[in-house]
């Protein structure tokens, strides 16, 4: 039944691959879950009685997408498999079945997710024949380290299995393609998105093209290591593209204040945005230096812009739910109170939403100053020039961690503005885009 499946020739190449270590890199939607857990069943089947590892970057991916899949695969192939719980077919070696899936024919694997409180040590402490990694561009460097010296014992096949989407020049990079760092008997196997396309939902790649920055595309769908660079500046922000000076157009454009509630600065950004362009023009900032307070500053935007608009849609920095500790009110509630006592109509984009990673906010930012396909998405007011001096100079760390460097307490704030309002409103979480189980 197994060899009746559908497979690409990359997939194919990755599947049948004889090496130690081989990694399988793909554009998103690639399949290369799908392909992982067809290998895994492979050495479940071709060695009876082995112990296995499957991984994956966290519960949610371990269970409802990597074991499922592999599950999956066992029904079509009608084998009979139990999770959790002693084998009813043979008298198991393992203490305990928790997190453990066990074959009719003696082969059982551990089930782990490499996030999950003390995985490197659960994980360094097995003894098993194989193991395949999902999404392993999140595993830390030290905890693959840790899992090498866990594949012995038995009758093999001793080999580890690696898939997922490339992360920059990370750790897999250095240990599966730098030649000088690279991993001696290691391989690697790359395919895109489009090798997959016709187990996706129609127009899928193109909708990426439409949501993703040129660099995020040829990540995510091209599967290419794109270089951040250490000290890189995070924004593809470029003054003669990204700074005009449009203004609100009440007919085209809602109005949006968003802030960052750091006190020295405070920074305020006003936007006119449009849902049908999926697009951001920053249009003014208001900036309090010195121990900045949340009402004064959005009683500055208030009095201005009320003038022009009577409606508003507001967002702040999640930490603004939390009491603020000059006030008996969260930043939050404060900013609600006075936009409401001059704004008819107002919308707090908060409501139901959680903010999400930092580089989710970066890459929807990139997505819109260098989009894939499509005109700029991003503006600036030339009258905005604290943001303008933020997109010009916040760089990540020079550690290769991919962290943004916040060393100088005077910048990214209105940068962490901009971020939070281009998330919230047009984040690729929020774009209805969605990978079919595959």
């Amino acid at each position: 039944m197994i060899a009746n499946l559908k497979l690409s020739q990359s997939q194919h190449n990755f599947l049948f691959d004889h090496a130690r270590i081989s990694l399988g890199l793909a554009g998103r939607g690639g399949g290369k879950t799908w392909v992982g857990a067809l290998w895994a069943t492979i050495q479940m089947l071709n060695y009876p009685g082995s112990i296995g590892l499957i991984a994956a970057s966290n519960p949610a991916q371990l269970f409802s997408v990597a074991t499922k899949q592999l599950t999956d695969i066992l029904d079509l192939c009608g084998i009979q498999w139990i999770k959790g719980s002693d084998p009813p077919w043979f008298e198991s070696k393992l203490t305990s079945h928790t997190n453990v899936l066990s074959l009719e024919n003696g082969s059982q694997c551990h089930l782990r997710s490499f996030h999950e409180r003390g995985a490197d040590r659960a994980i360094a402490g097995l003894s098993v024949q194989w193991a395949w990694l999902d999404e392993s561009r999140t595993l830390d460097e030290l905890v693959f380290d840790r899992i090498c010296p866990a594949i012995r014992g038995g009758n093999g096949p001793w080999k580890i299995r690696l898939t997922t989407s490339p992360n920059g020049h990370d750790w897999q990079y250095k240990r599966f393609v730098n030649p000088e760092t690279k991993i001696p008997d290691a391989t690697i196997h790359r395919w895109t998105t489009k090798d997959n396309e016709h187990n996706l939902p129609p127009n899928f790649i193109e909708n990426l093209r439409n949501q993703l920055s040129s660099d995020l595309f040829r990540q995510e769908v091209l599967g290419e290591f794109v270089d951040c660079g250490r000290g890189a500046r995070v924004c593809r922000f470029d003054m003669k593209r990204h700074v005009n000076n449009k203004e609100f157009d009440p007919a085209k454009h809602y109005l949006a204040w968003v802030m960052d509630y750091n006190v020295s600065p405070l920074v305020g950004l006003v936007a006119a945005c449009s849902d049908r362009e999926r697009s951001i023009h920053v249009i003014d900032e208001f900036i309090m230096k010195d121990n900045g307070k949340t009402d004064r500053l959005c009683e500055m935007f208030a009095v201005k812009w009320s003038q022009i608009s009577r409606h508003v849609s507001f967002y702040g920095d999640d930490a603004g739910g939390h009491r603020d500790t000059r006030n008996s009110e969260s930043d939050l509630v404060i900013m609600k109170n006075v936009l409401t006592r001059y704004f008819p109509n107002h919308r707090n984009l908060n409501d139901g939403f959680t903010k999400g990673l930092v580089i989710d906010g970066i890459n929807t930012m990139n997505s819109m100053l260098d989009p894939a396909a499509g005109p700029v998405r991003l503006t600036v007011h030339p009258r905005c020039r604290y943001l303008i001096e933020d997109l010009n100079n916040v760089v990540y760390k020079n550690d290769g961690s991919r962290q943004v460097d916040k060393s100088d307490s005077q910048r990214t704030h209105g940068f962490d503005a901009l971020r939070y309002l281009a998330n919230r409103l047009y984040g690729l979480k929020n774009s209805g885009l969605k990978v079919i189980g595959f």
